[in-house]
């Protein structure tokens, strides 16, 4: 792979320091990855089974089904997945590996096990029972040493002095 690794389509400058930076810590909140066009399962913003974080989580029918996830990994490698779900007898399916996950009737925060997930975009899914919710989900690795100065980051301590002796000096 080149340059382009890990990167979106229309790249901007916090995916470069995302990926820069070192850290493979990516969380993400279930109600804004899963597939709004074809997913039956309604976010509810109000904490009926415990504390939750973003702006709301997803709840499931009164029917086992299908919940669909697209999110964004820069950074490839073997992760441990991490889920904040509820309900019994959960199926998920990550990067061709299945893992089954029995959470309390609150929120709570699952170990589902390592995958190896490439760099890029990656669609999983969850089978969630009967009023079945999750939360978020959060994808970890040890991190890289980020890529910075040998000095550290003093670029600029010059420039800045002279901007605000400037700033101070009356016209």
């Amino acid at each position: 792979l080149g340059f382009g690794e890990g990167l979106p389509e229309n790249p901007v400058e916090t995916d470069y320091l995302q990926i820069l930076g070192g850290s493979r810590t990516f969380k993400f909140e279930a109600e804004a990855t899963f597939d709004r066009q074809s997913d039956p399962v309604s976010v509810r913003d109000y904490p009926l089974f415990g504390a939750f974080s973003g702006s709301g989580w997803v709840h499931g029918t009164t029917n086992r089904l299908a919940v669909h996830f697209k999110v964004f990994i820069p950074v490839s490698g073997n992760y441990t997945l991490k889920v904040t779900s509820k309900g019994a007898d959960q199926l998920w399916s990550v990067a061709g590996k299945a893992f089954r996950l029995s959470a309390g009737e609150t929120f709570t925060e699952s170990s589902l096990g390592q995958v190896f997930i490439p760099a890029g975009e990656l669609e999983f899914n969850a089978v969630i029972p009967p009023a079945g919710a999750i939360d978020c989900f959060v994808f970890t690795a040890p991190a890289y040493a980020p890529v910075e100065p040998v000095a550290g980051v003093t670029l600029f301590e010059q420039d800045r002095a002279a901007i605000l002796r400037r700033i101070e000096q009356p016209p």
